[in-house]
């Protein structure tokens, strides 16, 4: 998270912030109602941005101020099933997408907090990165329990 600080989500749906220089926990927040699948810290100038999704079908976006974490947007119905993973495009910070089970990616705006829903693929989608050549034209790379892999730019 930063140089002293590290983050934690857990089969519980609560995420824990952790000093390490004090050896101990610091906050904590029930975000999901089950497991927390993947978490996404994307730290900017003087604001932290936390990404969570989970088994409750649930994404959310949460600012880390004064080691607290505060709720910004929680889609609860974000997916109809499990969601799987997070990625977060390195050219455009406020961008990032979510896959689950449900066989649906979506890409979200973090300014607008809207998302917008790609062509349902064949099967569960359990993992998805922002990938390219180079940072300058990231592609979005998705892969599923069909064993096939989905290319989106």
């Amino acid at each position: 998270m930063n140089n002293d600080k590290v983050i934690t989500g857990s089969d519980d749906g609560k995420v824990r912030i952790y000093d390490i220089n004090l050896s101990k926990m610091i906050f904590e927040i029930e975000l999901h109602q089950d497991f927390i699948r993947d978490i996404i810290v994307i730290n900017k100038i003087n604001n932290t941005v936390i990404l969570t999704c989970g088994d409750d079908g649930s994404v959310n976006i949460c600012r880390f101020i004064n080691n607290k974490i505060e709720i910004k947007k929680k889609f609860d119905e974000a997916h109809a099933d499990f969601v799987m993973k997070l990625s977060n495009n390195p050219k455009d910070d406020k961008m990032f997408a979510s896959c689950g089970m449900d066989c649906i990616i979506k890409i979200y705006n973090l300014e607008s907090e809207t998302f917008y829903t790609l062509p349902k693929c064949n099967a569960g989608q359990c993992s998805i990165e922002f990938s390219g050549k180079n940072i300058s034209d990231p592609i979005l790379i998705s892969g599923g329990d069909d064993l096939n892999i989905y290319i989106f730019d």
